[in-house]
């Protein structure tokens, strides 16, 4: 694997990126580019998309099978609700709500 650049890192997770929005430690803003970051050094890395590394290697191992990272802008998530008959009970404060489909 050849090492990049940090000019090159930034290139390809945000492409768009030309010029700073204010002068570092000026402000803050918070943003999701650490998560792009990341999916960059893991489909480096790894070869494999980011979806594909993390069902194999976090959520299955895990047991976690309604989870899966959402690379696909136009993937429709399954419609989950709860209803009012699954809000917490006031005495108690614990919840005995299920996730239903629709």
């Amino acid at each position: 694997m050849s090492s990049l650049t940090g000019h090159e890192v930034r290139s390809s997770a945000w492409p768009s990126a030309s010029v700073l929005n204010f002068e570092p430690g000026a402000e803050f803003l918070y943003n999701n580019t650490g998560y792009t970051l990341l999916a960059v050094i893991v489909k480096r890395v790894s070869g494999k998309p980011p979806r594909s590394f993390a069902d194999e290697r976090i959520f299955r191992p895990l047991g976690m099978t309604d989870t899966h990272f959402h690379d696909d802008h136009t993937e429709l998530v399954r419609a989950q609700r709860l209803t009012a008959a699954d809000a917490p009970a006031p005495r108690t404060g614990k919840s005995t709500a299920k996730v239903r489909d629709r």
